[in-house]
């Protein structure tokens, strides 16, 4: 099949590309979990494919596509941020795809930048502590999109990535990471 997954700059998209049969497809998506389901999906009409293919014939998600654990249009969800493991099921086979949304670590990243432009004194302790959170989160996310990348994808490798995404998230802290990128 050779599908591949991605997520749109703004995180608010799931594009799978690679022509699989998506009307008879199962897609199955876990987020920042590796064993549960973690966006349930209509079970009549799932993703509604006709109007969700883009013109290649990829398909392409959005969070409107998804129900909460109610059974309603999901309201609960806004972006796709974290680590997904994807995986979907057709006639030809099964396919285990990953995908990282950084939309709200970018942001982050992007505070704390503007930040350390900000210090005035280069060797202060201040702004060596900034740069420093910088490049740790920056560098755990680098190994969590490796991870989740790369050509075999395990259960270790996604919930390496997925430590790796929320610890980056624990050093961005509530405050700047909810920029409504």
């Amino acid at each position: 099949m050779a599908l591949t997954a991605t997520i749109t700059p703004d995180c608010k998209t799931l594009i799978i590309a690679g022509g699989a049969d998506y009307a008879l497809a199962d897609i199955d998506i876990y987020w920042n979990d590796v064993t549960i389901t973690s966006i349930p999906r209509e079970t009549f009409a799932p993703y509604n494919p006709i109007l969700n293919l883009t013109p290649a014939g990829d398909l392409s998600l959005s969070m409107s596509n998804f129900i909460d654990s109610a059974g309603a249009a999901s309201g609960t969800y806004t972006h796709f941020n974290g680590i997904f493991k994807i995986v979907v099921s057709t006639s030809s086979g099964i396919e285990e795809l990953g995908a990282v949304g950084m939309c709200d670590i970018n942001c982050c990243l992007a505070a704390k930048t503007k930040d350390l432009l900000k210090c005035k004194c280069v060797e202060c302790k201040e702004c060596a502590s900034i740069l420093s959170d910088i490049a740790k989160i920056f560098l755990l996310l680098q190994g969590a999109k490796t991870n989740v990348a790369g050509c075999v994808q395990t259960t270790a490798l996604y919930e390496k990535s997925i430590d790796e995404y929320l610890k980056a998230k624990e050093m961005c802290g509530v405050k700047n990471c909810n920029c409504n990128c």
